[in-house]
């Protein structure tokens, strides 16, 4: 899961936290499934941001604003837009990153992220040099930069007083049982009536 963030100057740390933990909670997950954690690059020495970061063991990635406007969202800003030039940064950086993400990646698929020896990075410091998802520290989009794969929010925006925050994975929906179709009655012809087996058994008219 990618967590999109974004905080006012200043905004504290804990605050910052707190919220996502509120987010993680409603969309049935815990922190260590989260993989990423995205934002607007304006935000890119945002202390709250780092040390959220820093905290889960995950790389950021920051994005553009042009590349944020151009991401449908559900719940948009006209007063975001007016300060950071996109309608939307927690939900749209979180959509980006997550949709960067190779579709058949476990960690996206709801099996948290993997430590040293295990055939993954866990963090920052595990990830090897020049990974284009996980390199250390701050990393920006590059021009190029595509969606490998579709993205979808687990949580959309929830805000506090300096901060916002949104949960996006490429792992597909679960269906429950009331989205599966009840199999269908096939009807079934009646009984043939029994034929006698000797001439002794015609029943009498």
């Amino acid at each position: 899961m990618v967590l999109g963030v974004g905080a006012s100057r200043g905004c504290p740390a804990s605050e910052l936290a707190a919220l996502v933990d509120d987010a993680l909670s409603a969309a049935g997950a815990v922190r260590e499934q989260v993989v990423l954690v995205a934002s607007a690059d304006v935000k890119a020495d945002e202390p709250a941001i780092l040390a959220l970061a820093a905290a889960l063991g995950v790389p950021t990635r920051f994005f553009p604003a042009h590349e944020l406007a151009g991401v449908p969202v559900p719940t948009p800003s006209a007063i975001v837009a007016g300060h950071v030039g996109t309608p939307s940064v927690a939900e749209a950086a979180a959509l980006l990153a997550a949709g960067e993400r190779a579709p058949t990646d476990p960690v996206d698929a709801g099996e948290g992220r993997r430590g040293p020896g295990t055939g993954g990075p866990a963090s920052a410091t595990d990830a090897a040099p020049g990974d284009r998802h996980t390199t250390p520290g701050d990393r920006r989009a590059a021009p190029g930069d595509r969606l490998a794969a579709p993205a979808r929010l687990v949580a959309t925006k929830r805000r506090s007083a300096h901060a916002t925050c949104a949960i996006a994975t490429t792992a597909p929906a679960r269906r429950s049982t009331a989205d599966v179709a009840p199999a269908r009655q096939v009807p079934t012809a009646p009984p043939a009536p029994e034929r006698p087996d000797t001439p002794n058994e015609v029943p009498l008219p």
